[in-house]
């Protein structure tokens, strides 16, 4: 992988799809024995591709954007064939041991927030650092919209966590 050649070290950033997208990424690393991350940042990880979170029917009428069923067909044409329960396509059905640090932003809202929550306390249970903040009164992809509030706040905190577990972090020029 690309940042194997690079000196120092690095984290890994992601929100919905690419938020569990990076989990798997996490996932893969260690797997296969490479340098982690020093720490994630995720926003809105879509961690569970088989829609099983309360969330799913809690927020329904609440998210502006997501349905389940829109969740499942979407997953649906993702996966094909294979099953949502698929660790590196759901890594919420996967070990997390091992992995790094990680931030979860999440709104309340949203039919996705179970996803979060899940991760995290899945994450805790696997010795993981993992931390949790759900907002609330925001829509997915909140980060995005540079003109709210929330998201600078948001993008300040997991820039700020991403920073300190840098700062941490041993270097090596041969990484």
């Amino acid at each position: 992988m690309f940042f194997e050649a690079r000196p120092g070290p690095f984290v890994i950033v992601g929100d919905s799809a690419g938020g569990g997208l990076a989990v798997s990424l996490m996932l893969r690393i260690r797997d296969e024995g490479l340098r982690p991350a020093v720490a994630a940042a995720l926003s809105s990880p879509w961690v569970d591709l088989a829609a099983t979170g309360a969330s799913m029917r809690e927020n329904e009428n609440r998210d502006p954007l997501f349905t389940r069923k829109d969740i499942l067909l979407g997953a649906r044409a993702v996966l094909g064939r294979q099953s949502a329960r698929n660790p590196l396509a759901s890594p919420i059905y996967a070990d997390l041991s091992g992995l790094p640090p990680m931030l979860v932003h999440v709104g309340a809202d949203e039919a996705l927030r179970d996803d979060s929550t899940r991760l995290v306390a899945r994450a805790r249970q696997a010795g993981v650092d993992a931390q949790l903040e759900i907002w609330p009164c925001v829509p997915h992809a909140w980060q995005l919209m540079s003109f709210l509030p929330e998201a600078r706040d948001s993008r300040a905190k997991a820039i700020e966590f991403l920073k300190t577990r840098v700062a941490q972090a041993p270097f090596s020029a041969s990484g």
